[in-house]
């Protein structure tokens, strides 16, 4: 496969001001990458997104959520229901996960332990430029953490 055939955007993006969905084919894999927040509306844009993809014959992809701040377990228990259909077609559902946000909500959906997760894309597909620098440090565009600033101890 040549350079220019590793990525290819099928969608450039889809969501609103609160969370967007970009679609990249990448080496054989379908890769959605999810910024922002995934409840409500948006968890039905995504899961409708995904379901339109595996209804076109698709049996490989990846959610990345690295970039997601918030996410309602049932989004996770939806991202379930798929991978199920997918594994009889010898299919395969993996996210890319780098916060405790997705992380606790996989755990209130009482789905620790069902997903494959990995913290780059590039631990999946191998190296490919643009996506998460070479599966290895900061990712472009994730949003930066929040800085708290905690009062001094008035009891001391």
């Amino acid at each position: 496969m040549t350079d220019s055939m590793e990525l290819s955007v099928v969608t450039s993006r889809v969501g609103d001001e609160t969370f967007d969905i970009t679609h990249y084919a990448v080496r054989g894999w379908q890769l959605f990458v999810v910024r922002g927040d995934i409840r409500g509306n948006a968890c039905d844009v995504v899961t409708d997104v995904l379901n339109k993809t595996v209804d076109d014959g698709s049996t490989k992809l990846i959610v990345d959520l690295a970039r997601v701040n918030a996410v309602d377990p049932s989004c996770i228990e939806e991202l379930r229901r798929i991978d199920r259909q997918l594994r009889p077609a010898g299919g395969d559902l993996r996210l890319v996960v780098d916060g405790v946000a997705v992380l606790q909500a996989i755990r209130l959906a009482g789905l620790s332990g069902r997903f494959e997760i990995h913290r780059y894309v590039g631990d999946i597909v191998g190296a490919v430029p643009g996506i998460d620098e070479g599966g290895r440090g900061r990712r472009r565009g994730a949003m930066p953490s929040p800085v708290v600033a905690y009062p001094a101890n008035p009891h001391r």
